[in-house]
């Protein structure tokens, strides 16, 4: 079965797209800036040595994007395919979320396929992030050889593994996302005309309608909630 870059003909000489897609990476081999590790270990799995990142300080930024693929499978599921190769490395992604279902409980579960094209152990880092709504985030993740953090309306998936010559490594991930929207005041799962009143009851005062934490419930507040609007 031919893989990814064999399929669409990736070459090292291939650049990154324009950016319209949501997956992200940046490959660094022992160079660049790096995400913060609490700690490191290594372990054996699928013929080779993963890094394990056990904490992420803090969300990682945003990086450079690479073309993806996506197809809607039906019910709010995407499945995204993706890839990119240079001349040290490449990367192919293959995962599905339900990025496009109306639900506060958002859902992905993939692998990305890293290859090492160097004669040495090289570190590669794969990140890809996705929107969400606004509000609070409590996420489950299920595996230690990868990160995800939510913050300010998305979710970031992020790895870092250490690769050697001719043992492509396999890093699967699986985790979700329960959302507590700002906007759900009387916390029925919808964003509506009810909440809205509720809002106007706590308007110039801090509470639970001053959503961005300012102190003061405002415009700013109520941007928010229209943001987040799901009549449901």
């Amino acid at each position: 079965m031919q893989s990814w870059s064999e399929r669409h003909k990736l070459r090292p000489s291939v650049q990154h797209a324009s950016g319209q897609a949501a997956s992200e990476l940046i490959i660094a081999a022992s160079r660049g800036r790096c995400v913060p590790l609490a700690s490191l270990e290594f372990t054996m799995k699928y013929g080779v040595i993963l890094a394990l990142a056990s904490v992420i300080d803090q969300c990682p930024p945003r990086l450079f994007p690479f073309q993806t693929h996506r197809y809607d499978e039906g019910s709010g599921w995407v499945h995204s395919t993706g890839g990119v190769a240079k001349e040290t490395y490449t990367i192919e992604v293959d995962y599905r979320d339900n990025r496009k279902e109306n639900t506060y409980v958002f859902q992905s579960e993939g692998k990305a396929y890293l290859t090492n094209l160097r004669d040495k152990p090289n570190f590669i880092k794969y990140r890809h992030k996705v929107n969400l709504p606004l509000g609070t985030y409590h996420v489950n993740k299920h595996g230690d050889y990868y990160e995800v953090c939510a913050d300010h309306g998305k979710v970031t998936l992020s790895l870092k593994t250490l690769t050697f010559p001719e043992n492509p490594s396999i890093v699967p991930w699986s985790y979700s996302v329960v959302i507590e929207p700002f906007g759900d005041l009387n916390k029925d799962g919808c964003v509506n005309g009810w909440d809205l009143g509720l809002f106007f009851s706590g308007w110039g005062v801090g509470g639970v309608t001053d959503f961005n934490s300012d102190g003061i419930t405002d415009s700013e507040d109520l941007a928010i909630l229209l943001l987040n609007w799901n009549p449901c």
